[in-house]
């Protein structure tokens, strides 16, 4: 049956590249495995194999517009729209696209793709980001997603309330790779970096739109309360200790917020598959018997 399943799906998908076709019918052989394992038949639990063909099909093929950046300069992505745009936003949360390195959301270069992140270290599948899933993940793991932002954000404000008298007139502006400061700047200043945390927090919060958008811009504003929380952790460190090479606590953020975001958005998904397979491996109720009147 398996086997069966696998090959229809891959007579169908002749129009992807080699090598998009072999991935997805790779994902798609191991998530059978998974299903077999539960018991489930892999025409009830994924749909007719034309039918999760045809969705493989606009999943993976090709580029869509929203990976390209608006415009380019010397041959480096350039991006005017910003993270406001859900199309531009989506870009670092595809795991349909292999690309690990996609236009950042604003400005010249590449940002993280989380999708591909995630599925590169075995998280998730490409396909497991699906409809049926995203509606079986609770409504307060996505809470609880939407409140890590905010609770990073809450904390690097705090920390600077009560650090604030002890500052000098002037503190550290930006470091260089060493971790030493390259200037010096008012320390009203560091009020604009915990706002780089808090706004995108309260943004983050608004929970009038779908659950992968939720999710998304709770893991985008994650990402920003953390090197906020990071610039402000280094500007003080220095300020107290202006020997060390406190800047390299910005550069340690990068890595610790990438794993943040991931979690933001992999936890909840995975909790939504779980209960997804539960719901699909139930035994549909029978009805009950009739009883005879005497």
């Amino acid at each position: 049956m398996t086997e069966n399943y696998v090959r229809a799906v891959g007579a169908r998908l002749a129009g992807l590249s080699g090598a998009d076709r072999r991935r997805a019918l790779s994902a798609l052989s191991a998530q059978l495995d998974e299903l077999a394992d539960a018991g489930l038949d892999p025409q009830t639990a994924l749909g007719d194999p034309a039918e999760y063909a045809a969705r493989l099909r606009d999943a993976l093929a090709g580029d869509s517009a929203s990976q390209e950046a608006r415009w380019r300069i010397l041959g480096l992505p350039v991006e005017t729209r910003g993270p406001v745009s859900a199309e531009v936003r989506s870009r670092t949360w595809d795991p349909a696209n292999p690309r690990l390195v996609v236009p950042r959301l604003l400005g010249l270069g590449w940002t993280l793709n989380l999708g591909a992140l995630a599925v590169r270290l075995g998280l998730i599948r490409p396909d497991d980001v699906g409809e049926d899933v995203l509606a079986h993940i609770p409504e307060r793991e996505i809470r609880l997603a939407q409140a890590v932002p905010a609770a990073v954000a809450g904390a690097t404000a705090t920390a600077l309330v009560l650090a604030w008298r002890t500052l000098p007139p002037t503190v550290a502006s930006g470091f260089g790779l060493s971790g030493r400061p390259r200037g010096q700047a008012p320390r009203w200043t560091l009020t604009a970096a915990v706002a780089l945390g808090v706004v995108p927090a309260l943004w983050a919060q608004r929970g009038n739109a779908q659950p992968e958008e939720r999710l998304v811009r709770a893991a985008s504003a994650t990402s920003l309360a953390m090197i906020s929380a990071s610039v402000v952790a280094a500007t003080v460190a220095q300020a107290r200790a202006p020997r060390g090479r406190w800047g390299l606590l910005t550069a340690a953020a990068l890595p610790a917020g990438v794993a943040a975001s991931l979690a933001v958005l992999v936890v909840p998904l995975r909790s939504g598959l779980r209960r997804a397979w539960r719901s699909a491996s139930a035994p549909a109720p029978t009805a009950a018997a009739p009883t005879k009147e005497t």
